[in-house]
């Protein structure tokens, strides 16, 4: 009977231990909650996940943790995973890391200042929604940039049409739009751009600055509160949190 228990641990160890330690090494763990998948196929127990790889969510949640950094992404989100940043082409996520992994949405870059830093980022109803709780985040739209103290949050609205198209008789365009989620735009920014992963692993880096953007101009820029920037990301912050808002400063 011990001998039996004995090999069942081994074999649990033999295949759980190498599983963790891929991740370790250039990847990250993942661990679904309600209707998870990870390029178009179903998530159901906890999955080495690697760069490239493409996480949706629809009435589910999902919690990464790599090297340095944890990331829960909510419910109905699309996120491509890299080992140094998350790609997020539509919901919201909370990013909690000392090593600085940045996050993307369209052509915003998030990048954490020093030591620990956590923020939320999501895009709902036409605005970029972002808060720092813990640390200052420096904000890059590629022509400027901002920085974000912690405890503040601001919403950003996203420029030009949300909706790319494809020119007449674009037979590439036509096919790779069909591959894209009705409200994925970045993908669908990709294919009218002609970027041959669109609705792939990388459909979301390609499509990034392709279509509708968000700007840095002072005047866009709007204070709020970082409870409500939170809970647009589908993430609960604690009391501490729930007041603070802002202007960014150069």
């Amino acid at each position: 009977m011990r001998s039996f228990a004995f090999k069942s641990l081994c074999l649990t160890m033999a295949l759980f231990v190498p599983l963790s330690m891929m991740a370790a090494d250039s990847g990250a763990m993942a661990f679904p909650t309600g209707n998870v998948s990870v390029n178009g196929k179903g998530l159901s127990s906890p999955t080495a996940i690697f760069a490239g790889d493409r996480i949706r969510t629809d009435a589910g949640s999902l919690s990464l943790t790599a090297a340095g950094s944890s990331v829960q992404v909510g419910e109905k989100s699309s996120v491509t995973f890299t080992a140094s940043q998350l790609q997020l082409a539509s919901g919201g996520m909370k990013v909690a890391t000392t090593t600085g992994m940045t996050g993307q949405v369209r052509n915003l870059t998030l990048r954490p200042e020093s030591g620990k830093t956590v923020y939320t980022v999501a895009e709902r109803d036409g605005k970029v929604m972002i808060a720092a709780l813990e640390g200052n985040l420096a904000l890059s739209d590629g022509h400027g940039q901002v920085m974000l103290a912690a405890n503040h949050a601001v919403a950003i609205p996203v420029q030009g049409s949300d909706q790319p198209t494809c020119k007449a008789g674009d037979t590439k365009c036509e096919k790779a739009m069909k591959k894209c989620k009705a409200d994925d735009t970045n993908c669908k920014a990709a294919a009218a751009a002609g970027g041959a992963a669109a609705g792939g692993a990388a459909g979301a880096a390609a499509g990034a600055g392709a279509g509708a953007a968000a700007g840095l101009s002072t005047g866009a820029i709007v204070g709020i509160s970082v409870a409500a920037a939170a809970a647009a990301a589908g993430i609960g912050v604690g009391i501490a949190h729930a007041t603070g808002s802002s202007s960014p400063t150069h």
